[in-house]
């Protein structure tokens, strides 16, 4: 079977995933495996700090969370009230789609650099039309570290995401806060005595450290070129975006439907593959099996 759903991230180097477990062992020993503080290992909290730099977050304070919509859920019961709501795109990352559904928006929500599921990319026109629509611009750079980034526009802006698609088992969220919030999002996590795995953050500290996210960038690169040659739709180096006919042949096989990612009940026609949860063997094998014009709007390409 093979996994195109974008969960589980397979490195084919194996050398490098070990590399960067016994360096996080040797240099941090029980440390790692202990409890940190609520918002996370200092070392692994200014590495991120350092990376969302770059996107203009460099007034932020940074905190660990278990996952995206931990991350996004903490948000929204900072600002949201009754009636309030969270105004996202359409489509958007699954997580925020339960905070869409009411009338008087709060914050938005922009994924600026390789939208999940459809690979869009903002323009500076496009992001300060979305920070004008509510007083709280939530930039979710899951997909964005590795890229050149963009300054955030808005007059409350916070940066939220997950790891997991940069490197093997980093299953861990952030979320990044002005300063003036800092305390108010602390007491927010607290309140749930989540904590967030602390060998993991430092997984997460020695990878990026350690350029091994870079050397993972340009095997996902690979597959994004190798995808290239057989699908005519919109690529990036996590997954595919297009449309076909025969949705069922490729979510037997762990692709997700457009329509899962749409607040508004559209795109059903479309299908995301994930790339970096498949080898690159395992991918050249499945799109072998498949006829090119399956990729696109129709035709029956037997069974695989």
């Amino acid at each position: 079977m093979v996994d195109l759903s974008g969960e589980w991230v397979k490195l084919e180097d194996w050398d490098l995933v070990l590399s960067i477990h016994d360096i996080v062992l040797r240099e941090f020993g029980n440390k790692s495996l202990q409890y940190t503080d609520t918002v996370g290992a200092p070392e692994a909290r200014e590495e991120l700090r350092r990376v969302l730099s770059r996107h203009g977050f460099y007034k932020h304070e940074v905190i660990f969370t278990t996952s995206l919509s931990d991350s996004i859920r903490f948000v929204a019961a900072a600002f949201l009230d009754g009636g309030d709501c969270i105004y996202p795109e359409d489509p958007t990352q699954r997580e925020v789609l339960k905070y869409a559904n009411c009338g008087r928006p709060k914050a938005v929500y922009i994924q600026p650099i390789w939208r999940n599921p459809d690979g869009y990319i903002y323009d500076i026109v496009e992001l300060d039309t979305m920070a004008a629509k509510a007083p709280v611009v939530i930039y979710d750079l899951t997909y964005s570290l590795m890229t050149e980034g963009v300054q955030p526009r808005g007059r409350v802006t916070i940066a939220v995401g997950s790891l997991h698609p940069y490197f093997p088992g980093l299953h861990l969220g952030f979320v990044a806060v002005p300063n003036e919030l800092f305390d108010l999002f602390v007491n927010l996590i607290e309140s749930t005595y989540l904590h967030s795995p602390t060998y993991v953050q430092y997984v997460m500290y020695v990878a990026f450290k350690n350029r091994a996210v870079e050397k993972a960038m340009v095997e996902f690169r690979r597959r994004e070129k190798l995808a290239r040659e057989y699908i005519e739709g919109v690529t990036t180096p996590f997954f595919i975006w297009f449309k076909t006919r025969e949705k069922s042949k490729f979510i037997k096989h762990g692709a997700q439907i457009g329509s899962v990612f749409s607040w508004r009940g559209g795109y059903r026609d479309f299908i995301r593959l994930g790339l970096v949860s498949a080898s690159e063997g395992e991918l050249a094998e499945f799109f072998s099996k498949v006829f090119t014009k399956e990729f696109q709007s129709g035709g029956d390409s037997g069974e695989f």
